[in-house]
């Protein structure tokens, strides 16, 4: 057994302009542990730790051969163990490695042998493996064993990561779509057929899901009174003082579906409810409000694009959806108060000031349909993002109240999955779809747009065409990458992207597409 690993933090990939973080030292000291039956690498500059063991048919291998402790400087670990091992004559042996990477540092008199007994998924799931169910199943794994990161010292704060490679850091946008999708899993835990360990899963999820909001709203840092772009596990801003409309939305909706999916939270909601970080928040929001318009400005588009007029469509879409789910809970905790009053003041104003400001005619078709970008004084954008998820819910969420608003909604969204749309659809081969200027080529969540909108729209024809995109995508771990190429369907950008993955997973848990897909 060849001990050559290296505990050490990934470097961040520099999409963004915060510029590069120092890495921690690389100084990994190995040691095997009292019993001689694993052994324990750790790196102490970084905080982190690394067990092991070595089993032969579920036996523990001693390691005493093995030195010590040992110390490796800017290196991995070059060490190796050799055995013995007997096999009989028509006989099998089973040789297993299992190891748990922990945050912190291990005392010198730790010693534990316990490991996991389960490991990889035939072992975790015992029904067949369908695409939808598999995609469920895998994207569910990828964020409790990759994206879910506990926070010291707290023993209950999880960041989440937006994936483990490309961008290690926790995005407000990208982290609620990932919440939303555990909380579908856990309320559809025994449609899914878990085996016997669904107790523990519903548990797990859970915790993960209680330990985000906290960090969301007590470690990630609002410096300038708003949520960043994205935050470190630590909960330091990454980059600048960019404001981003739709990340002060995300955190409200995520305070939501914890308080109306965990009744048994209702203390820690309140509680975040009537802090300072939701009041400063909406106060913010409230000073950027234009006079004129009754429009709130953005910086950046939910592609993290700087925009050219300042108002934009789905993230008021988005702000009201929040305002409104925000002004149910504090009826549910603070009936009649002047907060939910505020609440819901607030949301109608938005609504109204967004349906008179964004609809309009195409000039291209003359049909009513909702800009992208506005000034509030004519000049306006049509375009329509693959990350622009609030304009596909628009009608669901009942922004749409009209029949008239209805339609303009559906002629947004033909036009969206349309040549028209220009440097928003990608035509040509056959995985043509909606993308995004911020990476120009088919996303997978465009393509998770096509198949709900067809869903909505009760066309089964379209709706396999974009299943299949999505299935022809699809990596081999039941993963999805940012973009791809439109002829090849290969990977162009962001192989490991969670964000499309949860919200294919969510959509396969809505109620009738369970039955259908899984």
């Amino acid at each position: 057994m060849d001990f050559g690993i290296s505990v050490n933090r990934a470097s961040y990939g520099q999409l963004t302009e915060g510029g590069p973080i120092p890495i921690p030292s690389s100084e990994n000291k190995f040691r095997t542990t009292r019993d001689r039956q694993g052994f324990v690498i750790t790196n102490t500059p970084l905080g982190a730790h690394l067990r092991g063991c070595h089993e032969s048919d579920g036996q523990s291998v001693d390691t005493q051969n093995a030195s010590h402790e040992e110390t490796f400087v800017n290196c991995p670990v070059v060490k190796k163990y050799a055995g013995c091992l007997e096999i009989p004559p028509r006989g099998t042996r089973v040789l297993t490695a299992k190891f748990i990477l922990q945050p912190g540092i291990v005392p010198h008199t730790y010693r534990d042998t316990k490991y996991p007994q389960r490991v990889g998924l035939p072992k975790l799931w015992s029904t067949r493996e369908e695409a939808g169910r598999f995609i469920v199943r895998r994207n569910l794994e990828y964020i409790l064993g990759n994206c879910a990161i506990p926070v010291p010292p707290s023993r209950q704060a999880v960041c989440l990561l937006t994936d483990h490679v490309a961008l290690p850091l926790g995005w407000m946008r990208d982290n609620y779509w990932q919440v939303r999708f555990l909380i579908d899993t856990y309320l559809n835990l025994e449609d899914l057929t878990y085996p016997s360990n669904a107790e523990e899963y519903g548990q797990v999820i859970k915790a993960t899901v209680k330990g985000h909001l906290i960090w969301v709203f007590r470690y990630a840092q609002r410096p300038h009174k708003f949520w960043h772009r994205s935050y470190l596990t630590t909960g330091r801003p990454k980059d600048g003082p960019v404001f981003q409309l739709d990340q002060q939305c995300y955190p409200l909706l995520e305070l939501c579906d914890v308080g109306e999916n965990f009744p048994e939270e209702h203390e820690l909601v309140e509680e975040i409810l009537r802090s300072d970080a939701v009041s400063q928040v909406l106060d913010l929001i409230e000073t950027k409000r234009d006079v004129r318009t009754g429009l709130f400005p953005t910086d950046e588009t939910p592609g993290d694009d700087a925009v050219e007029y300042p108002f934009h469509f789905s993230s008021h879409v988005l702000l009201w959806h929040s305002l409104s789910r925000l002004a149910k809970v504090a009826a549910h905790f603070m009936a009649g108060s002047a907060f939910e009053t505020r609440l819901t003041t607030l949301a109608v104003a938005v609504r109204t000031s967004t349906l008179d400001h964004f609809l309009c005619p195409d000039p291209a078709t003359g049909k009513q349909v909702f800009s992208y970008l506005v000034d509030g004084a004519g000049q306006r954008t049509f375009y329509h993002d693959a990350n622009d998820l609030p304009t596909l819910f628009a009608s669901s969420w009942g922004f749409t109240g009209t029949d008239s608003e209805e339609q303009a909604w559906h002629n947004t969204m033909h036009f969206a999955f349309s040549t028209a749309n220009e440097g928003g659809y990608y035509a040509g081969g056959a995985f043509e779809g909606l993308g995004s200027v911020h990476t120009r080529n088919p996303w997978t969540l465009g393509y998770f747009q096509q198949w709900r909108y067809a869903q909505m729209s009760g066309d089964r024809h379209a709706e396999a065409i974009a299943w299949n995109k999505i299935c022809g995508v699809m990596l081999w771990d039941g993963m999805f990458s940012e973009a791809v190429d439109g002829h090849s369907g290969e990977v162009t950008s962001k192989a490991w992207f969670s964000w499309p993955g949860s919200m294919i997973g969510s959509g396969l848990l809505e109620r009738g597409n369970r039955e259908r897909y899984l």
